[in-house]
């Protein structure tokens, strides 16, 4: 079984256009989100899609010095640009993880391939009810699923988001993975210049030779009171399946 990540990732975000190539304490956004998904165990390819607008030229030629597949397709049909990445690098089944999240865990992805292989569906993710942080999340799917949302989506919420047509369209086998603990209300993803603020300081927090879970985010998050309150505002905005982070 060929099991590959794409990365959806873009420099012209609506919210904060470039933040793909922000600093974060040395390592770029992109480039955060690349090492810690080197470590996943459990996949052959890693494989960043962009769009094929000339401003994504520059991620194009940052995925070379990351030394990671670089796709460019559509920039609104993002689904369309996930089909034809996962088509081209002829993968069996799909990771999803967003391109703005500096501090998703490759444990938390091995967790959930685990758990996708002890399952028989077809879409499996941690987000159809909400237990994890934002910037948390994982959605994986076979390729059979990508091309039926492909060739049936017609909606622009489902071209654009990827998702949504697999999960609301009662045609396919849906799993979650829960945490045994709440920890929802937590935002670890970018958006904002307050979210690489918040960044920053909690990355001087980590010792990244360390191995961490989500508890021991949490744990750092709890410990230092003034550093939620740098992105408080943006912490109740939870709508949370839609999480393009492109």
């Amino acid at each position: 079984m060929n099991i590959g990540i794409i990365v959806q990732a873009r420099m012209g975000s609506s919210r904060l256009p470039g933040k793909m190539l922000t600093d974060l304490n040395g390592l770029d956004l992109l480039g955060r989100v690349v090492e810690n998904l080197k470590k996943v165990q459990q996949v052959n390819s890693l494989i960043v899609a962009t769009s094929t607008n000339k401003i994504d030229d520059a991620l194009e030629n940052r995925c070379k010095e990351l030394d990671v597949h670089c796709f460019r397709g559509s920039e609104s049909d993002v689904l369309s640009r996930y089909y034809h990445a996962a088509a081209k690098y002829k993968l069996d089944t799909i990771i999803r993880i967003p391109g703005d999240n500096p501090f998703i865990l490759p444990s938390l992805v091995d967790d959930c391939i685990a758990e996708w292989n002890s399952q028989s569906v077809d879409y499996l993710s941690n987000i159809l009810e909400n237990t994890f942080p934002i910037g948390m999340h994982v959605e994986i799917f076979t390729f059979q699923t990508l091309e039926g949302a492909y060739q049936e989506a017609v909606s622009d919420i489902d071209r654009e988001h990827v998702t949504p047509y697999i999960y609301n369209s009662d045609k396919f086998k849906l799993f979650n993975v829960r945490s045994e603990t709440d920890y929802s209300s937590y935002r670890l993803t970018i958006d904002y210049p307050e979210d690489i603020m918040f960044s920053r300081k909690l990355l001087d927090l980590i010792d990244l030779d360390c191995t961490y879970d989500v508890a021991d985010l949490v744990r750092l998050i709890d410990d230092v009171p003034d550093l939620k309150k740098i992105n408080s505002s943006y912490w109740k905005e939870q709508s949370i399946k839609l999480d393009i982070s492109d």
